[in-house]
């Protein structure tokens, strides 16, 4: 099973499955340069650094790994 690894808007390394991530959508606000909210299948938002473009490619690669095995 492969994991997206991101960064929460502390700096710190964040990690997620990514079949429990529900939405990713741009943040409102840029604080600590918070750029996208992850929203997982628990109700939990998560801000991260991380852009909507990188959050989305990550989880894209992470689906083509699955499909190489």
């Amino acid at each position: 099973m492969a994991f997206v690894q991101l960064t929460d808007y502390d700096g710190h390394t964040l990690v997620l499955n990514p079949a429990y991530i529900v939405s990713v959508t741009t943040a409102r606000s840029s604080y600590n340069g918070n750029q996208a909210n992850i929203r997982t299948n628990d109700g939990t938002t998560h801000s991260v650094r991380d852009s909507v473009a990188s959050v989305y490619a990550k989880i894209e690669a992470t689906q083509q790994e699955g499909h190489a095995c």
